[in-house]
């Protein structure tokens, strides 16, 4: 919980001032989450589920030339067990380069994200992450996204492999400026786990949807995603089941799809956290 507040506070205060004046554009988000577990012994289902949390997300966008852009980011989410006894929670911050070109925009990033493991038992798992990313829109109301994402870790309770990699593609339909329905799929690879052989092939779905209350700069959202890996979480096991519900203020009071235009963000990475909640 206390890297969550330290990254909010370090953003907000220190971002702010600093990106204030020509900001392209930027949002403050806060969600309330709940997410069920699907444990291996079913018994454990109802004694841990639901987890109980809350998510934090900030990101800015300022110009540097006609064509060039850099956007920061930090968002957290952090959720405990029905026994309040556990907990699972991750912070991110990271700083994109992006270049636009006509309808099509890329980028370069790198990152730090803290991730709890092992039940909140050891809160230090450290990484770093670099990656590349795109988006184009195919139409005037659709926008397609995707990245690629290399981890590494830095210091953990248990060994990460060198080749754990993440890489995302998403659809975004805007049939208002102010509303917003999306979709996207994550595929988490690599050695998540103290052991080399433990092969991680974990999937993500996400489905969101968004609505710009008019004549204000505030949005509502609600979205939901399945992790799932059977090597880890078991073949008979739903895995990983989350939903998230908040509002959204945005600076200067921006409309989704202009944000959705000029913001560049790593894709959600939740799934690390989740896989390394243990080892199976």
């Amino acid at each position: 919980m206390k890297t969550q507040l330290i990254m909010a506070i370090v953003f907000t205060a220190v971002g702010g001032p600093i990106f204030a004046e020509g900001t392209s554009t930027g949002y403050l988000q806060l969600g309330l989450d709940r997410v069920t577990f699907d444990y291996p012994d079913r018994s454990w289902d109802d004694e841990y589920n639901p987890w109980i949390g809350f998510s934090l997300e900030a990101a800015l966008t300022y110009g540097l030339s006609a064509n060039r852009s850099m956007t920061v980011e930090a968002r957290s989410f952090s959720v405990s067990d029905a026994t309040e006894e556990y907990g699972v929670s991750q912070s991110l911050a990271a700083v994109h380069l992006n270049w636009d070109f006509a309808n099509f925009t890329a980028g370069g990033f790198l990152g730090l994200m803290a991730a709890s493991e092992y039940y909140n038992m050891h809160n230090d798992d450290m990484n770093y992450f670099i990656g590349g990313s795109g988006k184009s829109w195919v139409s005037d109301q659709f926008l397609v996204k995707a990245d690629v994402a290399l981890i590494r870790q830095i210091s953990g309770y248990y060994e990460m492999g060198d080749d754990v990699v993440n890489t995302s593609i998403g659809v975004q339909y805007f049939p208002l400026d102010v509303a917003m329905i999306g979709a996207d799929v994550g595929y988490l690879t690599g050695e998540l786990g103290d052991d080399s052989s433990d092969q991680a092939e974990t999937l993500r779905l996400t489905v969101e949807g968004a609505y710009q209350v008019s004549a204000m700069p505030i949005a509502l959202f609600a979205n939901v995603t399945s992790i799932n890996d059977e090597s880890w979480l078991g073949s008979d096991a739903d895995g990983v089941l989350s939903a998230s519900v908040g509002a959204r203020w945005a600076f200067g009071g921006e409309t989704l799809k202009q944000q959705a235009a000029r913001l560049n963000q790593v894709s959600d990475l939740s799934a690390v956290s989740w896989i390394r909640l243990d080892g199976w």
